[in-house]
């Protein structure tokens, strides 16, 4: 008993390089490093895993906690400052990723959590108006596991959240051809129980550029 006591207590005080945070669960634990530039994911839950999750911005580590990891930068024409950094779920255990806003002053404007892998991101005016507009896609281990957030980015205040959905951003439309801007979005149909669910239907989604909305145009 005592024997076994140690080695958890040595599990639960293990470290690794580059560590920027440890989660433990029982006698295994979980890291978030940074290793030759690049941020990975370490699990000593056997089986163990280690895999990569993004280059690593060192610029950007003064703008999100310690325990997080800078992967991505992304500025608008507008003056919009957005940094996506990596993080631990100490909760549940594995890894999310968490997008930082800053507003073109430099000020701090909210943060917002996706799930943990980029698929795809768009930052501009999307709509066809100066209005800038950021979508972003992320991913989980399975391929149902799909999440879009849509974000207005305005010239003042925090971004307004359009839209999210379980599914894949498609062709954002201008409205310069006559049929009204919007975005089409592959929806994911999976009720995560029945499997004959699985599956993605398209959805065009309307901009109402006076309300500031996007809307599912019915069919």
């Amino acid at each position: 008993m005592t024997n076994c006591l140690i080695i958890c207590q040595l599990f639960a005080a293990a470290t690794a390089p580059g560590q920027l945070d440890r989660v433990c669960f029982g006698e295994y634990c979980q890291f978030l490093v940074v290793q030759q530039g690049a941020v990975r994911f370490l699990d000593y839950t056997p089986p163990t895993r280690s895999f990569k999750i993004g280059s690593y911005v060192r610029s950007d580590q003064d703008l999100v906690p310690s325990t997080e990891a800078p992967i991505r930068d992304m500025r608008s024409g507008h003056g919009w400052h957005i940094v996506v950094s990596a993080f631990l779920d100490h909760d549940e255990g594995g890894t999310g990723l968490r997008l930082h806003f800053f507003s073109p002053s430099g000020a701090p404007a909210g943060r917002y959590d996706v799930l943990s892998e980029l698929e795809q991101v768009e930052l501009g005016t999307l709509l066809g108006s100066s209005e800038e507009i950021l979508a972003v896609t992320s991913t989980e281990e399975h391929a149902y596991n799909v999440q879009t957030v849509i974000w207005l980015l305005a010239n003042h205040g925090v971004p307004k959240l359009l839209l999210r959905v379980p599914g894949v951003f498609g062709t954002f439309v201008n409205g310069e051809r006559g049929d009204g801007p919007g975005v089409w979005i592959s929806r994911e149909t999976y009720d995560g129980v029945h499997a004959e669910t699985k599956g993605r239907v398209n959805e065009f989604w309307a901009w109402d550029r006076q309300r500031k909305l996007l809307t599912v145009r019915k069919k």
